[in-house]
């Protein structure tokens, strides 16, 4: 047993050096196996001890078993959140007791200076169940299978430089052999700041639709939203002025979630990380994106985003593929929203996590207004349209938003109708205005009509149009010319039209 003291560094200074030599380690054989996963620093392997599972991740949160439940009816465990970076390792061995094992394990912590919490030998662990349940908590697949047979746990705390260490670990054994489920929390302030939204290129003038842009150090990422430090581009795809629709709630139980439409040059990316968890991720976008000054339209978290199927669809309404596949656990999402001189931008974010992978769904759209002026109205248009159909529509009149009066803009178009109403002076016309399907349909129907009455006014004043020639009626989004859905759609459907008596 003397010899398996040397399983824990005693030196107070252990925390400092052990993180740079897991640090220096990692970084220097980043491709390792699972069965030659290293040890932690702080705790060696039993000797001969073989690593069946390992998993390490920065910045998560994870539930610890930190006693019995007193009285409980079921007989549970006393669980608390530990927040730090996390390793955790499972051991086989054979033909070593269970209750060597523990002893050694014991005797290392005490000498290491932790302070044991919590610790159950063989039947104070529980019965078989309770024990099977205990050894579940802590091991890298929810069960320890067969290996709950004479138990040991026991778990300890210490200060470290950098806070709080928690170190837990079950042993339980099956036939000759035993195995080991360890686990190590290192509490550490959450580091953000690993992410910067690109603010200049906020206020750039937007690039042509459809140009390619180009970044020096990942030519791929967005020029606004660059990869987590690490991260590894799986896929990207960019697409000038296109339409697409973003999740704006978790997807009920329907399958369908809210969504907002938008029109603009699209750019999303798909990242891989490594042993970071999806915490951190997302505390450092949800900061990126606070202090670039966008406004958060929708976000959720872990379990507000909804059940595992929920969260997946949810991430698949983000993805390239449309589908996170295993990506889902622990998610993720926020949508988000700035506005900028030539429109605004929209980001939206889905992470997941898969075991010590976590995956980010990217997608930027910057919003851009539609060019306008290639079809010129001209009197004899009008006139044409009406001579073929009895209609024509009008659509350079413009109103601002959810009013009626008309802007300085609308001229050319009130010149066009003024020449085809003079040009038929003995014919009558409707002068029906439509709304696009945004909002209340009563709101729609009376600012049709009053956008409609604007229309008459102006003919009457500004042209000297008899008003008895004119009947102005507002059908809202009764009779529209294209769908609902789109931003391209909608501006379609918002028009005047001159319908002949």
């Amino acid at each position: 047993m003397a010899g398996f003291a040397s399983m824990i560094d005693t030196s107070p200074k252990y925390l400092l050096l052990a993180l740079l030599a897991i640090t220096a380690i990692m970084l220097a054989a980043p491709a390792q196996s699972r069965s030659d996963a290293l040890d932690h620093p702080l705790l060696s392997r039993y000797p001969g001890a073989e690593t069946r599972d390992y998993r390490q991740v920065d910045y998560e949160t994870i539930d610890v078993p930190m006693g019995r439940s007193v009285g409980a009816a079921d007989s549970g465990f006393v669980m608390a959140p530990k927040v730090g970076d996390i390793t955790r390792h499972f051991y086989e061995l054979s033909r070593v007791s269970t209750l060597k094992l523990y002893e050694n394990y014991r005797d290392a912590v005490q000498r290491s200076g932790l302070s044991i919490i919590y610790t159950c030998k063989l039947d104070e662990c529980g019965d078989k169940n309770q024990a099977e349940q205990l050894g579940g908590l802590l091991s890298l697949q929810g069960s320890v299978y067969n290996d709950y047979h004479k138990p040991y746990f026991l778990v300890a705390e210490g200060k470290g430089s950098k806070g709080l260490v928690v170190v837990a670990l079950f042993i339980g054994g099956y036939e000759d052999k035993a195995s080991v489920q360890q686990l190590v929390v290192e509490a550490e302030p959450l580091e953000t700041g690993l992410i910067t939204v690109n603010s200049a290129y906020l206020t750039a003038p937007p690039a042509a639709a459809g140009a390619s842009t180009a970044v020096e150090k990942h030519e791929d990422d967005s020029p606004l939203l660059p990869r987590y430090p690490g991260a590894k581009l799986q896929d990207a795809k960019k697409t000038g002025h296109e339409t697409i629709s973003l999740p704006k709630s978790i997807v009920a139980a329907s399958g369908k979630a809210a969504m907002v439409d938008l029109v603009g040059d699209v750019h999303q990316h798909y990242y891989s990380i490594k042993h970071v968890s999806t915490l951190k991720l997302y505390a450092n976008y949800e900061a990126a994106l606070t202090k670039a000054g966008f406004a958060t339209l929708f976000a959720c978290e872990l379990d507000d985003c909804g059940s595992s199927n929920q969260a997946e669809q949810l991430g698949g309404l983000v993805a390239l593929e449309g589908d996170v596949y295993n990506d889902y656990r622990k998610p993720y999402y926020i949508l988000a929203k700035r506005e900028v001189s030539a429109g605004a931008i929209y980001i939206a974010l889905f992470i997941g996590g898969y075991e010590d992978s976590a995956s980010v769904q990217q997608v930027v759209v910057q919003t851009l207004p539609l060019q306008t002026g290639l079809v010129t109205i001209t009197a004899d248009s009008l006139s044409r349209d009406i001579e073929e159909t009895g209609k024509a529509a009008v659509y350079g009149i413009y109103f601002d938003t959810d009013q009626a009066a008309i802007k300085p803009a609308s001229k050319p178009a009130l010149d066009a109708v003024a020449g085809s109403l003079r040009a038929k002076p003995n014919l009558r016309f409707y002068v029906v205005g439509h709304t696009d399907s945004t909002g209340n349909l009563a709101h729609n129907l009376d600012l049709s009509q009053r956008r409609a009455e604007a229309v008459v006014a102006a003919l009457a004043k500004d042209y000297r149009i008899a008003p008895t020639r004119l009947a102005a009626k507002g059908l809202a989004s009764f009779a529209p010319v294209s769908n609902n859905r789109d931003e391209v759609g909608r501006a379609r459907n918002r028009r005047v039209e001159l319908v002949e008596q």
